[in-house]
Formats: structure tokens, C-alpha cells, sequence
């Protein structure tokens, strides 16, 4: 009797572990892809920001050609595949 009492409550427990642990890596994988995301959007949005600060800065200048080689070095980061003024 009381070995089958002992084996019922180590199964009890390995159950409740393993059923514990799934739960967690679950949370984890979650959490891990949601900062992931947010910090891709943070990346995206500090390109984009530095792309619009470093045009602005050669309209400053007032010259055209200046303008338009920092349109084409701006074009020339990876990731970017065209820079448009309207």
C-alpha cells in the first residue's frame, strides 16, 4: 500500500513538472518574440529618422548637388531600397 502511495505521488509531481516547464517555455518563447519585434520597430524607426535628419540637413545647405548625393548615399544603406522628396 504504501508503495503504490509513493509512486502516485512521484508521478503527481513529474506530471506537474513537466506540465510547469511547458507553461514556462511557452511564457518565454512569448515574451522573447514580442521584444524581439519591439526592437526591430525601434531599429526601423531610428533609420528612418536618422535617414530624414541627414536629407534635412543637405536641403539646409540650399545646394542641389549636395542634396542629391545625400539621396544617393542614403540609398546606398542596406535595407533601403529608394529614398523619395515629393
Amino acid at each position: 500500500m504504501k508503495r503504490s502511495m509513493g509512486v502516485k505521488i512521484i508521478v503527481m509531481l513529474v506530471a506537474i513538472l513537466l506540465v510547469s516547464f511547458a507553461v514556462m517555455q511557452f511564457v518565454f518563447i512569448r515574451e522573447f518574440r514580442l521584444s524581439s519585434l519591439q526592437q526591430s520597430q525601434n531599429s526601423l524607426n531610428m533609420l528612418g529618422v536618422s535617414v530624414f535628419q541627414t536629407v534635412r540637413s543637405a536641403m539646409n545647405f540650399g545646394d542641389p548637388t549636395i542634396i542629391k548625393s545625400a539621396i544617393e548615399d542614403v540609398g546606398k544603406i542596406e535595407g533601403i531600397t529608394s529614398v523619395s522628396i515629393s
